[in-house]
């Protein structure tokens, strides 16, 4: 609790420029690239607020040597970057454009019986990996094409990636803070010390 009253006392002058950035990530690919998942509808407010809880979290977690704060970093790096990827990844396999109006509709992973009986041979095309044809043929009826849990499970995967994503780089973030302000903390206390003696 005293790193955390102490992240509070140092708030403005040594972290506020910084976390407030990563805050707005989300809020800026979302205006600007429109790369955020289509599923839920409030998807970048959901992950930002998982991002604070995220920078919260991380005054509770003591590191004691710059050895395992590189050791941890490098495992969260890696870990966003391959969530950074799937998350593209997915994107590009399973996100469509409903021409109408502009609503981005998320596949399935598995073809529902008609279009796999029907669709998918008179297109010509291989189930589950079908084009946009088959989606114009079922009126953009998503779950007509592909099985209502397949896309559900899609959506999951598709908000889990990008929300982690997010969070774990604020978590690298946060404990690269938190260690240096501990010890700031711990040096500030050894030269009192020091000039006490």
């Amino acid at each position: 609790m005293n790193d955390l009253k102490s992240f509070f006392e140092e708030f403005d002058r040594h972290t506020l420029f910084v976390i407030l950035p990563m805050l707005a990530i989300p809020f800026i690919l979302d205006k600007i690239f429109s790369l955020q998942p289509p599923w839920p509808r409030g998807s970048t407010y959901i992950t930002t607020f998982l991002e604070l809880a995220a920078i919260f979290v991380c005054y509770f977690i003591p590191i004691k040597s710059r050895r395992t704060l590189l050791r941890i970093q490098f495992g969260l790096f890696g870990t966003a970057t391959f969530l950074f990827v799937a998350y593209f990844v997915l994107y590009s396999m399973f996100v469509f454009t409903n021409p109408f109006n502009g609503d981005a509709l998320i596949a399935g992973y598995e073809c529902t019986e008609e279009a796999q009986r029907f669709v998918a041979p008179l297109l010509n095309q291989q189930c589950p990996f079908l084009t946009e044809e088959a989606l114009a043929a079922a009126q953009y009826e998503v779950e007509q094409v592909w099985t209502p849990v397949s896309v559900r499970v899609t959506e999951i995967m598709m908000f889990l990636s990008w929300s982690m994503f997010f969070i774990v780089t604020t978590f690298l973030f946060g404990l690269s803070v938190a260690f240096m302000q501990r010890n700031r903390k711990l040096d500030s206390r050894s030269r009192t010390r020091n000039r006490r003696r």
